[in-house]
C-alpha cells in the first residue's frame, strides 16, 4: 500500500499484490527463466513492481519469448496486448543489445524501460515496465486514469529496483548454470575429494574479489530507494559500503557462515524519508534483503564446490599423469577398459585412444595366463597386489609388473582399478646378484677344493663336479696335452660320456668365428686364448659329436705353464648363448685357480718349496673371500647406495670399537669383512618400502626385519674363514632378548655381533635416509647409553662413545 503524487495531487490509494484478483497475470509455463527463477520469485517481484508504478511489469526470454508478465486491469484494457508486447520487446532487444538499461518512447505518451538479465556480461533475458509522465488524449481524467501518471521521482525509484531485481535474477540463473555444471561432477567429488575442505590461497583470493563485486552490487541495487548498510567479514578482510548513520536504521541482519570459511554477512538499511512515514514502504523491501543474503550464501556455496573439484581436478590430473605406475581401469561387466593414464600407454606401446577402443584385460595380458589371472581376481575379490604379473605389449613381448588392484564406484558405476608396477629392472639387479651370488659360491668352493684336495687327480675330478652341480652345466672334462702322440688326452669329467671321446688330434686348425665341438677345442691349444661356440647347431661336425647329446654351446679354456698349453678345461651346455662375458670372466678365473692348483700340486711331488706352495694357496683363497665380499658389497651398491654407504660407516666404528677392545688381527678382520656385508639382505626388500617416507606399516616393518635371514640364505653357501653368516644373521638382536630374528639374549650373541649392534644403531641415527632427516649424533650416543646394559653391551658403548667425545672419531665418505 503506497501513495503517490499525481501532478501536484494525492492519487487514490491502488492496492495489487501477487494474490490480487484485480492484477492481471501471464505466465509462460515452458519458460527456462520461470523454471530457474521460480514463479514464486516472479510472483513476488511483479507485486513489488505493481506495488511502484501500478501499470505493468514484464520479463522476456533472450530469444524474446515472454516470461510472465503483470498488468492493472485498466492498465491492460486501455494498453492493447499488442502495443504493450512490440513496446516492451523492442525496449528488451535494445537494452540486451547494449548490455545496459535503457528505455524508448512509445505512442500517445506512451514509456517503456528494461534492464537486461547479465550473467558474467552476457545478456540472458531482461525485465521491463511501462509507464506515462504525462496524460494522454485516450485516457480519460474521470475514469481515473490519471491514476497511472507517475511523478519523476517514482519512475526513477522504478527504475533503480527494476535493475535491482535484473540484478537478482541474473545472479539465481549464474546460480543455476553453476548447479548444472556441477551435478554431473559431484559424485565424483563424494568420491575422491571427501578429505578436501581446505580453502587454497587462489581460491581465497577470488572470493574475495567475488565479495567486492557483491558489495558494489548491492550499493548500486539499494541505491535512490534507501540507504543500505552492507558488511562481509571473510577471513580477516572486511567488505562494506558507505556508513549510514546508527540512529537511522530501521532493519538490521547479521549472519555468520562459517562453513565456507570465517565468513559472516551484516546488513543494515534505513528509510530514506523516516520523518514521512515511508517505514512501511522499507518493511516490504526486508523480504528482498533477506532473499539477497540467502543467495550469497548459496553461490558462497557453490564457488566452495567448484574451488575444491577444481583443486581435486588438478591434484588427480597431476598424479594420474605423473604416478610412476601405470593406471588403467575397465567396467566390471564388460571388462573394457575406461580409462588409463599415459604411463600405462608408454609401458604397453598401445596409445590411449587404441586402449579406450574396445580392448579388455585379457587383451594385455599372454593368451596362457589370462585363465590364471582371472581366477585370482575372483577368488581375492579384485582386492590383491600381484607379484610377477606377465603384461603383453603391442608388439607381442612380454614383461612383467607387480599388480595391485581395487573397485572404484563413479557415478554409481563400478569399476576395477589396476596399478601397474614394472619390475624389469628389479627382476634385472635380482638376476645379477643371482649371477654374482652364484659366482661367489663356486669360486669359494673352488679355493675351498684347492686346500683341501690331497692329489691333483682329487682336484681335477671335484672341479668338473662344482661345474656341474653348482653351475649346472650339462658336463665338464679336463684334458692334458701328449706331446709324443701329438693328441689330447681325457683325464678326468662330470656327466661326459667318456666312452664317446677319442683323443683330440692337436693339428692345427684354421682361426674362424665358428668353431665345431673338436675344433674349438685343437683352437684353444693353438691359439692359447679361451674359445667359445655359442651355436654348436650352426657348425657343420655338431652332428658327428654331439648331436644325440643335444648341447648346443661350449667352451674351451686352455691350461698354460710357462707361455706353453699343456691342458684344456672344457664345459658343455644344453642352452645355446651361455657363455656371455660375465660367464667367461668367471670361468676364466675358475680356469686360472685349476691351473694354479695343478702347479702347486706338481711342485708339491717335486718336493720344492713345500710350505711356500701351501701358503700361497691359502693367500689365494684368502684373497678369494675377500673379492667375494667385494663383489657383495658392490652388488648391494648399485641396488641402494644408502645401504651400501651406511655398511662402510658401520664397519669404521666396528673396527675402531674393536681395535679399542685389543682383539686379534683376525677377529678385527673378520669384523671389518662382516659389517661390509650384514645388511645384504636389503637387496631384496622391495626399494620403495626401504625409500618410502614416513612411519612403516606393520606388514612392511615386517618384511624390513626379514633382511637379516634373508642375507643369512645368501652368505650360508659360501664358507668363510671369518663368522660372516653369524654378524649377517644376528646384528639386530638384542642383550635383553628384545632383537630379532632369534631372540638371542646375554652371552648367546658373539662379541662381534654386539659390536656390529652398536654401531649399526649409532651410524643409522646419525646419518641421513631418504625418508627422514638425519637425528645427529647426538641422538645416536644418547639412545646407547640409555639402553647400556639392556640392550647393547655396556663396555662397548663406553667405548663407542669414548671413541666420539674424547678420540675425534668421525666417520668418513
Amino acid at each position: 500500500m503506497i501513495n503517490r503524487k499525481v501532478k501536484g495531487k494525492t492519487s487514490s490509494k491502488l492496492s495489487i499484490t501477487k494474490n490480487s484478483e484485480s492484477c492481471v497475470q501471464r505466465f509462460n509455463e515452458k519458460s527456462l527463466l520461470l523454471l530457474v527463477i521460480g514463479k514464486k520469485r516472479l510472483m513476488n517481484l511483479g507485486a513489488h513492481c505493481l506495488q511502484s508504478i501500478g501499470t505493468s511489469f514484464a520479463i522476456y526470454e533472450l530469444d524474446g519469448e515472454l516470461v510472465a508478465e503483470f498488468c492493472h486491469p485498466k492498465w491492460a484494457e486501455t494498453v492493447c496486448e499488442k502495443i504493450r508486447h512490440s513496446s516492451c520487446l523492442k525496449t528488451i532487444e535494445k537494452a540486451m543489445r547494449i548490455g545496459k538499461p535503457t528505455k524508448i518512447k512509445g505512442e500517445d505518451g506512451l514509456q517503456c524501460y528494461a534492464a537486461p538479465i547479465l550473467i558474467k556480461g552476457e545478456s540472458a533475458g531482461g525485465l521491463c515496465f511501462l509507464y506515462i509522465n504525462k496524460l494522454p488524449k485516450i485516457f480519460n481524467k474521470k475514469d481515473g486514469f490519471s491514476e497511472f501518471v507517475l511523478s519523476k521521482a517514482v519512475i526513477n525509484a522504478a527504475k533503480e529496483q527494476l535493475q535491482f531485481y535484473a540484478q537478482f535474477c541474473g545472479l539465481i540463473l549464474e546460480n543455476h548454470r553453476a548447479s548444472k555444471l556441477l551435478d554431473n561432477e559431484i559424485e565424483i567429488l563424494d568420491n575422491f575429494s571427501k578429505s578436501l575442505r581446505i580453502f587454497g590461497k587462489d581460491f581465497r583470493l577470488s572470493v574475495k574479489r567475488w565479495l567486492k563485486q557483491v558489495v558494489k552490487m548491492i550499493a548500486a541495487a539499494f541505491r535512490g530507494s534507501y540507504p543500505v548498510y552492507v558488511q562481509i567479514v571473510y577471513n580477516d578482510s572486511l567488505f562494506h559500503t558507505k556508513p549510514i548513520e546508527k540512529s537511522e536504521v530501521f532493519f538490521e541482519k547479521e549472519i555468520d557462515l562459517h562453513r565456507y570459511g570465517n565468513l559472516s554477512i551484516k546488513i543494515s538499511a534505513a528509510p530514506q524519508d523516516v520523518e514521512k512515514g515511508n517505514k512501511t514502504f522499507l518493511k516490504e523491501k526486508i523480504q528482498l534483503i533477506n532473499e539477497f543474503i540467502y543467495l550469497i550464501s548459496e553461490i558462497l556455496c557453490r564457488k566452495h564446490l567448484e574451488r575444491e573439484l577444481l583443486e581435486y581436478s588438478e591434484r588427480f590430473k597431476s598424479v594420474f599423469e605423473n604416478v610412476s605406475d601405470g593406471i588403467i581401469a575397465s567396467d566390471l561387466k564388460t571388462s573394457r577398459f575406461v580409462f588409463a593414464n599415459p604411463l600405462m600407454s608408454k609401458i604397453t606401446g598401445y596409445t590411449n585412444s587404441e586402449l579406450m577402443q574396445g580392448m579388455k584385460v585379457s587383451d594385455i595380458h599372454p593368451t596362457k595366463s589370462v585363465s590364471y589371472i582371472n581366477h585370482r581376481f575372483k577368488l581375492d575379490s579384485f582386492k590383491k597386489t600381484y607379484a610377477n604379473v606377465p603384461v603383453l605389449r603391442k608388439d607381442g613381448t612380454i614383461f612383467f609388473c607387480d599388480l595391485r588392484s581395487s573397485i572404484i564406484k563413479i557415478a554409481g558405476e563400478k569399476y576395477l582399478m589396476m596399478f601397474f608396477k614394472d619390475i624389469t629392472h628389479r627382476l634385472e639387479l635380482e638376476n645379477v646378484l643371482k649371477m654374482k651370488n652364484r659366482q661367489i659360491i663356486t669360486l669359494s668352493k673352488i679355493n675351498q677344493t684347492l686346500v683341501h684336495s690331497t692329489s691333483e687327480n682329487d682336484l681335477l675330478h671335484e672341479v668338473c663336479h662344482i661345474l656341474v652341480e653348482t653351475c649346472e652345466y650339462a658336463s665338464a672334462w679336463i684334458g692334458f696335452v701328449d706331446i709324443k702322440s701329438n693328441t689330447l688326452q681325457l683325464q678326468s669329467h662330470n656327466s661326459f660320456p667318456s666312452r664317446i671321446f677319442n683323443p683330440i688330434s692337436l693339428e692345427k686348425v684354421e682361426q674362424r668365428k665358428v668353431y665345431g665341438p673338436k675344433e674349438l677345442v685343437k683352437a684353444a691349444v693353438h691359439l692359447k686364448k679361451t674359445i667359445v661356440a655359442n651355436h654348436l647347431n650352426n657348425s657343420s661336425q655338431h652332428q658327428n659329436f654331439s648331436k644325440k647329446l643335444n648341447y648346443l654351446s661350449a667352451i674351451a679354456l686352455p691350461l698354460m705353464h710357462n707361455n706353453t698349453v699343456y691342458g684344456t678345461l672344457n664345459i658343455y651346455s644344453k642352452n645355446s648363448d651361455v657363455f656371455n662375458e660375465d660367464e667367461v670372466r668367471l670361468l676364466e678365473e675358475i680356469a686360472n685357480d685349476l691351473n694354479f692348483g695343478i702347479l702347486s700340486f706338481r711342485m708339491l711331488g717335486e718336493k720344492k718349496d713345500v710350505h711356500q706352495a701351501k701358503e700361497k694357496m691359502y693367500l689365494k683363497f684368502k684373497k678369494s673371500l675377500e673379492d667375494s665380499i667385494s663383489i657383495m658389497s658392490i652388488a648391494t651398491e648399485k641396488r641402494d647406495p644408502y645401504t651400501a654407504s651406511h655398511q662402510k660407516r658401520v664397519s669404521q666404528l666396528s673396527v675402531a670399537i674393536a681395535k679399542e677392545l685389543n682383539l686379534s688381527r683376525e677377529i678385527i678382520e673378520g669384523i671389518y669383512f662382516g659389517s661390509l656385508v650384514h645388511d645384504i639382505g636389503k637387496m631384496c626388500v622391495p626399494a620403495e618400502i626401504l625409500s618410502r617416507p614416513g612411519r612403516l606399516t606393520n606388514i612392511e616393518m615386517n618384511v624390513i626385519r626379514e633382511h637379516p635371514s634373508i642375507g643369512n640364505d645368501i652368505v650360508k653357501q659360501i664358507e668363510f674363514i671369518w663368522p660372516i653368516q653369524d654378524m649377517v644373521l644376528h646384528h639386530h638382536e638384542r642383550l635383553d632378548g628384545s632383537g630379532y630374528p632369534d631372540r638371542l639374549k646375554g652371552k648367546e650373541i658373539s662379541l662381534a655381533c654386539r659390536i656390529l649392534g652398536v654401531a649399526d644403531v649409532v651410524e643409522a641415527m646419525s646419518s641421513h635416509r631418504p625418508y627422514r632427516f638425519a637425528l645427529g649424533l647426538d641422538a645416536a650416543l644418547k639412545e646407547i647409553k640409555k639402553h647400556k646394559g639392556t640392550r647393547y653391551d655396556p663396555k662397548i658403548v663406553d667405548i663407542c662413545v669414548k671413541l666420539f667425545k674424547e678420540k675425534g672419531f668421525r666417520f668418513e665418505g
